[in-house]
């Protein structure tokens, strides 16, 4: 469903099985929007979800919620970008994310994602998940690019340009905390 706006996709099905490219970009303008409602789905690393415009990103929904339904499980690449970035909603009852990148960024302004909820879960409109699984190899981006990050505060001509100090183009490693092993753990004197 591309176009110079994108267009809209709209897949309603017990369950799925995705290994493809499902598109609704927008070449000129706004992405479009694409709706997956089913019991359950499965996402190949070979499936890809694109809302993607030049102005702003798009919607992508996929709510494995439908019918009290049941399980998301994806490998998939999730992408509403733009100058301002989309939406990206991931629902269902359980949910395991395992190498499946979602990018909701934008230049201007960064995007939306959801992952089994809303913000505390405090959202009617919004299934909360029983169970949410993240691995390590996805990544969940949201970024602003030139602005959205804090300004400089300097001079009134430097003001209106990010601080390369303040503003990080990419996000920092987050690492595992450090657990003492076992051994380290006993107190002296035991065996």
């Amino acid at each position: 469903a591309d176009g110079a706006t994108g267009g809209s996709v709209s897949i309603r099905a017990g369950n799925l099985l995705q290994g493809g490219a499902i598109t609704a970009d927008g070449i000129r303008g706004k992405g479009g929007e694409i709706t997956v409602n089913v019991t359950g789905a499965i996402q190949t690393q070979s499936a890809s979800l694109s809302a993607r415009g030049r102005t702003a990103g798009g919607t992508i929904v996929v709510n494995a919620a439908t019918d009290g339904g049941g399980r998301l499980f994806s490998s998939a690449t999730y992408l509403a970008t733009g100058a301002q970035g989309g939406e990206i909603k991931l629902l269902g009852r359980d949910i395991v994310l395992l190498g499946a990148p979602a990018d909701a960024s934008g230049n201007t302004g960064g995007g939306t994602i959801l992952v089994g909820g809303d913000f505390q879960g405090k959202n009617p409109a919004i299934p909360n998940a029983d169970s949410t699984w993240v691995n390590y190899s996805t990544a969940l981006r949201a970024d602003a690019g030139t602005t959205g990050c804090r300004k400089a505060r300097r001079r009134p001509a430097e003001a209106l340009r990010p601080s390369p100090r303040r503003c990080h183009s990419s996000p920092r490693p987050w690492k595992w905390p450090s657990v003492p092993s076992p051994a380290a753990a006993r107190p002296s004197g035991d065996p």
